[in-house]
C-alpha cells in the first residue's frame, strides 16, 4: 500500500467482508480499450434495492384505493437504470375517470430524448370490460408515474381508469432511466 492508499495486486483477490467506498466513489471501468462514441461515464457509483408504496390514481376525477396488504412494489436501481416490479390489488373505487396512473419509486430522467423510453409489462385481471386485449405503460419525462393504456380489438381504450373495479389486480414490470 502506498501513501495515497493505492493497492497494486497482480492476480485474483478474495475479501471476506464488504468493500465500502466513500460517497461519490465506485467501480472504475476506465480500462475499457474501446469505449463507445458518446460515452460519458465509466464509474458505477450507485446501487440500491428497496420497496415503495404504490398509488393508483385516475387523471381526471374519482379515486382508486389499493389494498394495503398488496401495495408494496420492489425495485433495483443500478446507476441511472431503475427496474421496478409489483403486484397490486384494488380494494375500492369511487367513480374513476381518465387515464390510469401508477406511482413509481423514482422520477424519470428530465431529458426529452429519454422521457417515455421505458420497457413496461403490465397484466391486469378483473377489469370492467372483458374486451381489453392489450395493456402497456408509458413513463413521461420528469415524472414519477407510469400512465397505463389499454386497447381492445379495434382501438385504444382512452379512459383506462374507468376499466378498474374492486378486486382488479395489476402486475407491473418496468425499466426506465432516471
Amino acid at each position: 500500500i502506498d501513501i495515497n492508499g493505492a493497492v497494486d495486486i497482480s492476480g485474483d483477490t478474495t475479501i471476506a467482508g464488504d468493500v465500502i467506498m466513500a460517497d461519490g466513489k465506485g467501480i472504475d471501468f476506465s480500462a475499457d480499450a474501446s469505449p463507445a462514441a458518446g460515452m460519458t461515464a465509466e464509474i458505477l457509483d450507485d446501487y440500491e434495492e428497496g420497496t415503495w408504496t404504490a398509488a393508483l390514481t385516475p387523471s381526471t376525477s374519482g379515486t382508486i384505493t389499493i389494498n394495503t396488504s398488496m401495495n408494496t412494489g420492489y425495485y433495483t436501481k443500478i446507476g441511472r437504470i431503475v427496474h421496478a416490479i409489483g403486484f397490486f390489488q384494488i380494494s375500492a373505487i369511487n367513480s374513476p375517470v381518465g387515464t390510469l396512473q401508477i406511482s413509481l419509486p423514482f422520477t424519470c430522467a428530465n431529458e426529452s430524448e429519454n422521457g417515455g423510453d421505458c420497457a413496461a409489462f403490465i397484466s391486469m385481471n378483473g377489469l370492467v370490460s372483458n374486451n381489453v386485449s392489450d395493456v402497456w405503460g408509458y413513463v413521461g419525462t420528469n415524472a414519477a408515474i407510469m400512465t397505463v393504456y389499454m386497447a381492445d380489438a379495434t382501438s385504444i381504450v382512452g379512459d383506462a381508469a374507468e376499466q378498474c373495479d374492486t378486486g382488479t389486480d395489476m402486475r407491473i414490470n418496468v425499466t426506465y432511466m432516471v
